[in-house]
């Protein structure tokens, strides 16, 4: 940003004074302006918000100008039936498209191949956690055994 600022106030309302009074139909000049919408000082470097103020500015200007333009019966919107020439041929549309079709395919297929390792390894993780679980009540079971072994052992000797 420039140090140096200049005010030129009074000269941009005369501008806006001397446009408002221009003898010119409203057709002729195009010229619509709105409220301006107030940004802080503080936002002021902060381009994201500088930009929507310009673009809801332009917006609403864009807004007020069809409103006019549709009141004086001229034609805004192209109608629904309206084919433009195309800048390209058909050929080369047909090419890009399948050429767009081969991406998506390609990409449909790195899904899939994506979604089985991914169901192969959930499979591989379901079936080891299995197989610790019987290894685990193997071995709770092995341990129950010895337990009522001994207390077999034990009431045998204790009887003889």
């Amino acid at each position: 940003m420039s140090t140096g600022k200049i005010y030129k106030i009074d000269e941009i309302k005369a501008k806006v004074e001397e446009m408002r009074n221009n003898p010119l139909p409203w057709i002729e000049t195009m010229d619509v302006s709105v409220a301006s919408d107030e940004i802080a000082m503080e936002e002021i470097d902060d381009d994201f918000k500088r930009e929507m103020v310009f673009y809801n500015q332009a917006h609403a200007s864009a807004q007020i100008a069809i409103n006019k333009l549709q009141k004086l019966n001229i034609p805004v919107f192209r109608p629904p039936d309206y084919f433009a020439e195309m800048a390209k041929s058909k050929e080369h549309m047909d090419k890009v498209k399948n050429r767009l079709d081969e991406i998506k395919k390609h990409e449909e297929l790195q899904k899939t191949i994506r979604r089985l390792r991914e169901e192969k390894k959930f499979a591989a993780k379901i079936q080891k956690q299995r197989r610790v679980e019987q290894m685990e009540a193997k071995h709770k079971e092995k341990k129950e055994m010895e337990k009522e072994k001994k207390k077999l052992k034990s009431k045998l000797k204790s009887k003889k």
